[in-house]
Formats: C-alpha cells, structure tokens, sequence
C-alpha cells in the first residue's frame, strides 16, 4: 500500500473519531459541570444556613440584644445570593432546595424588619427558629445536615479558641 494512502486512511479514522468522541462527549462534559457545580453550591449553601442556624437559632437566650442586633445588619446569605443569580442551574440540583429559598426569603425578610427597627433581635431569632422548625418539620430541610455542620463550626471555633489562648 502507497505511503499517501497509509496518510489518508490515518487521517481520515482520526477524523471520524474527533467527530464522534465529540459528538457523544461533550453532554457528557455539560452535565458533569453541572453535577460539580452542585456539589460546590450544596456545601457552601448549607454550611451558610448552618451559620444562619448556629448564630440565630440556638443559645438565643444568653446572647445579648445588641450581638445580635450587630448581627442581623451583616448579611449572611452571600453564598446563596451568588449561586442563585450565577449559577441558579446548580441550586436547582440540590436535593434541599424546596426548603432552602423559603429559609432565605424569610432571613431577609426578618433581617430588613431587624435592622429597620420594626422588630427586636430576639424576636426575629424566634421567628427565623419557627421558620427552620417548619422546614425541619415538613421535610423540606434536613436537620441532621444542618446539625452536622453546625457541630463542624462549633468544634472549629472550639480549636481556634484554644490555640489562640496557648
């Protein structure tokens, strides 16, 4: 067989092959992105409402009404409000997403009442708590992920408190 010939059958199966692999491969490529994508939103969004949790919802009692006054007036819900103008196709793949725009349209809805003095601190704490409360109680959030990290972010805090006082 010619030399030319061994050239042009190589290129053309290298071709066809491009072709093809491109074809069947590059869904693939999108929907991997995507998987991905909703991972990176998952963790960051629930780790945000177990902060949300962990500053509002628990020990309220003994936390002080200008700390959590100071509180409300920092938005927390960075990360939800970055994935859901961005990349609102990766918060739709996350399997709480029923209960998690609830909890953030509630937050910013307590938070602006907070912090425009309508309501006390404690009060919104207490209305924010009902709010986790029902999203627990319907199933629309799950409390032992948010406990999980919420525990995660207490025994964090825990190791810097006592390497900072060595």
């Amino acid at each position: 067989m010619a030399d030319w010939l061994k050239i042009l059958i190589s290129a053309l199966l290298g071709v066809v092959t491009g072709i093809a692999s491109g074809i069947l491969l590059e869904p693939m490529k999108f929907s991997v992105q995507r998987y991905f994508a909703a991972k990176r939103a998952e963790q960051g969004i629930l780790s945000e409402l177990a902060n949300i949790y962990e500053m509002f919802c628990m020990d309220v009692e003994t936390k002080e009404e200008v700390v959590l006054q100071k509180c409300f007036s920092a938005d927390m819900a960075d990360t939800f409000e970055f994935y859901y103008t961005n990349h609102r196709e990766a918060v739709y793949r996350i399997k709480w997403r029923g209960g998690i725009r609830p909890i953030y349209s509630f937050y910013t809805e307590i938070r602006s009442r907070v912090v425009t003095g309508q309501i006390t601190a404690k009060d919104g704490c207490n209305l924010l708590q009902e709010c986790f409360s029902w999203c627990f109680k319907t199933g629309l959030l799950d409390r032992g992920e948010i406990m999980r990290r919420v525990d995660a972010y207490g025994k964090f805090n825990a190791r810097i408190r006592a390497a900072s006082s060595q």
